[in-house]
């Protein structure tokens, strides 16, 4: 039988038709071919156990970064809670009467001497943008309650009660210099319409 003659530099770890032909046909894979398939085999072996390393590491590190996520997740429950507290504590204090915006409405619409039905109304003309503008603001002063929901109560767009209230501020400023923190809602439509009006 004639040997096939196989160079090791022209061996990849693929050819192992290559070889098993060359072992089928009897003939002896020479040492040098052998030695280069050890190399390989050794090489494969110890990328294998750098992998199994860079895994275990991982798994370290998640575990390590896991414990810094419970610990940071814990201490931003405390401070929420302690911002809780103290927003609790700042409203019980002054035990203001909040309005709600259906009172803040009627009490607007009556001093402006319009229709609720108008101030909800699409209807954009002059006589209904101040009156709109000042329950935005007066809502946005004495209530807890978000943009979102005062634009509702027009029917309007959180941007659309936002841009009212931020044209309002000026004299929100003064009038919140002016008057005490227990006044109530008569007082500060009456105040803003004296400032618009006046």
């Amino acid at each position: 039988m004639t040997a096939l003659a196989i160079d090791p530099s022209e061996i990849k770890i693929t050819d192992y038709r290559a070889i098993r032909d060359r072992l089928m046909l009897g003939g002896a894979i020479p040492k040098p071919v052998l030695d280069a398939l050890v190399l390989r085999e050794h090489a494969v072996e110890e990328r294998e156990e750098k992998v199994a390393r860079a895994e275990a590491a991982s798994v370290v590190r998640a575990r390590d970064l896991s414990a810094r996520e419970w610990d940071l997740d814990r201490r931003e429950r405390a401070f929420a809670l302690r911002l809780g507290e103290e927003a609790a504590a700042e409203t019980q204090a002054p035990s203001i009467a909040r309005p709600p915006l259906r009172t803040i409405l009627i009490v607007v619409a009556r001093r402006w001497g319009v229709e609720v039905d108008d101030l909800i109304a699409t209807r954009r003309t002059q006589k209904l943008v101040e009156p709109r503008r000042a329950f935005y603001a007066i809502s946005r002063q004495l209530t807890l309650r978000s943009v979102a929901e005062i634009g509702r109560m027009l029917s309007r767009d959180h941007t659309t009660a936002l841009h009212h209230i931020i044209r309002a501020e000026p004299i929100m400023v003064e009038l919140r210099q002016a008057l005490t923190a227990g006044t109530g809602l008569d007082s500060w439509v009456e105040a803003y319409y004296r400032k618009v009006a006046g």
